[in-house]
């Protein structure tokens, strides 16, 4: 490891293998005067590389939810002997999975439906397995499932499907390796004064475009309370020649606030004109040119992630056995306080602040962190609305948010959480710049095109009540009022003393005008949580199936499955 330090700076704390206290007159540390624990130079490390067995990443995704999982692959694949040769979408893969290297596939489902860059795939393996096709001899494939609970019938499907179907159309399901998370060593980190080298910038993978939109309108629709956040909303104007559809969303590459890199500059004896630089490292996150600290843990790095029981093995590692931090560290492994940090949301940080006297390396924190993940927010505007139409050739068309500002005392009981993209919309007012990419609509039915005649429209609108997050009510009487839709706003806690009422209860109360316009082709939207609106709904209208028509639980799911992204379409987080 190369290490360079400013004056009078101690070693022992942000530099893996750090042990000489500061004193009086100590000079800076040059790159020839100290190597710890790294490589022996670039010809070893490139003779080591060519020893690695090849293997090819094919990853299914929306919006990177899976960037981080490649990305600790690859930087750990080496370990085992292995070493990723390339990383492309499943899609790229139809016809054409390889012979010559292992596959790992690493897939979420997107509610139970394949993401965009993994349907043609799907597809294919379907195809292959009914038409009792085979994959050429040598094919060998194993898969990654990233999931989610929230949605409960569909959560394994693609993972399971993708594993099933392969091993179905003959292709042989590999051990490609066990991959761990022995990362005590941690990075090889240089860190200097900015005064003396030239900073750069980095800019983070992406899929689409990045473009640079405007802030046109930014308001709060509702103040904070004791019912929840603060709502807002926020239009964005989007460059000349951007288009979006209904059904798309945008999104937002957020900042951690300057509170939290405060507290990790803080506890690294970091100041604020410091820069770093990792020369060698396969974590695409990591600058390896002269970065200034503060942008890195502002932009590059989840600092608020929940901490996982690896993360906590690596702290105690650093812990002397004879002291209390390690018998602390210790217990948090046990399953009963690993559980009490998850429901408190503790993040390494908040690890490292309940142990002050644990001196760990800067180099082994970011090693530990995750890159920053870029917030998806569902667009709340129309293209065909006057209002967001591209102005006479001039500037693009402009786009709608609306988003809780997160930002309530810390559950871990440190400071304030501040959501990481929330908070940054939050900061922006009118005029200012906001990086961020739109992304298409994932479903056909929201390809709509020209003036269209609209049929009979019901909403259903689930909020607390009429004075506190009764949003956008004045735009919704009005079209009310115009006959544009029926409002059926469901208050679950009234300030008049009536019963609360909630989504699911008025749309079995009005199933059979519901279920009547569904046979009639009509569409449904649904718009919130998944774990709470989402699934009620989900299970209201497979009620409503089984009262009208007689079938089964099992029958029901089926039928929903089969109307999804056709005539049932929930957009859930």
């Amino acid at each position: 490891m190369k290490v360079r330090r400013r004056q009078g700076r101690t070693l022992n704390l942000g530099i893996p293998g750090g042990g000489v206290s500061a004193r009086e007159g100590l000079g800076r540390v040059s790159a020839s005067e100290m190597k710890v624990d790294g490589h022996a130079g670039d010809e070893a490390d490139t003779t080591f590389r060519k020893t690695l067995k090849a293997v090819s990443v094919l990853v299914g995704r929306n919006q990177e939810t899976c960037e981080s999982l490649v990305s600790d692959f690859s930087s750990l694949a080496p370990r085992s002997g292995l070493g990723v040769a390339q990383v492309k979408e499943m899609d790229s893969a139809v016809d054409s999975l390889s012979t010559e290297m292992p596959t790992l596939i690493i897939t979420p489902p997107y509610e139970g439906r394949p993401t965009d860059n993994a349907k043609k795939f799907v597809a294919w393996v379907e195809g292959m397995a009914a038409q009792g096709k085979k994959l050429p001899e040598g094919v060998e494939f194993a898969v990654f499932g990233a999931v989610n609970s929230d949605w409960a019938h569909t959560f394994h499907r693609i993972p399971k499907l993708s594993q099933s179907l392969c091993v179905t159309i003959s292709g042989e399901s590999s051990a490609i390796g066990k991959i761990g998370r022995e990362e005590r060593a941690g990075v090889d980190v240089v860190i200097e004064n900015a005064n003396s080298v030239k900073v750069t910038s980095q800019q983070g993978p992406g899929g689409e475009p990045i473009l640079l939109a405007t802030v046109v309108a930014h308001r709060e629709l509702a103040a904070a309370s004791s019912f929840g956040a603060s709502k807002r909303h926020i239009d964005l104007r989007l460059p000349l020649g951007t288009t979006y559809r209904s059904g798309g969303c945008v999104v937002v590459r957020g900042e951690n606030s300057a509170a939290i890199v405060s507290h990790v500059m803080k506890r690294f004896n970091l100041g604020p004109e410091d820069v770093m630089k990792v020369p060698s490292s396969t974590k695409t996150f990591l600058p390896s040119q002269p970065m200034a600290i503060t942008e890195f843990l502002k932009r590059n790095v989840e600092l608020a992630t929940p901490i996982t029981k690896k993360q906590l093995s690596i702290l105690a590692s650093w812990a002397d056995r004879d002291r209390k931090e390690s018998y602390r560290l210790g217990l948090m492994q046990e399953d009963y306080i690993y559980q009490q940090l998850l429901d408190r949301r503790y993040s390494l940080l908040d690890v490292l602040e309940d142990v002050p006297r644990l001196k760990v390396p800067f180099g082994v924190y970011i090693n530990l962190l995750v890159p920053l993940a870029p917030r998806t927010y569902s667009i709340s505007s129309s293209p065909m609305d006057p209002h967001s139409l591209e102005g006479s050739g001039v500037v693009g068309p402009a786009v709608s948010l609306t988003f809780d500002l997160l930002e309530s005392p810390a559950m871990s009981g440190h400071g304030t959480f501040q959501g990481v993209a929330s908070s940054y919309l939050a900061s922006r007012s009118t005029g200012d710049r906001v990086f961020c990419q739109v992304c298409r609509a994932n479903r056909a039915s929201a390809k709509t095109t020209g003036n269209v005649e609209l049929g009979p429209a019901l909403l259903f609108f689930g909020c607390r009540n009429p004075a506190d997050d009764y949003l956008y009510r004045e735009e919704f009487e009005a079209w009310e009022k115009d006959g544009i839709v029926e409002v059926i706003a469901c208050f679950s806690r009234p300030a008049d003393g009536r019963k609360g009422e909630y989504v699911q209860s008025r749309l079995w109360e009005a199933r059979d005008r519901v279920w009547s316009s569904l046979q009639e082709g009509a569409r449904v939207y649904i718009c919130g949580s998944a774990a709470r609106l989402g699934m009620s709904s989900t299970e209201t209208f497979r009620k409503i199936c089984r009262e009208k028509t007689g079938k089964t639980e099992v029958e029901t799911l089926e039928w929903l499955e089969k109307i999804k992204d056709i005539q049932y379409i929930s957009d859930v987080y």
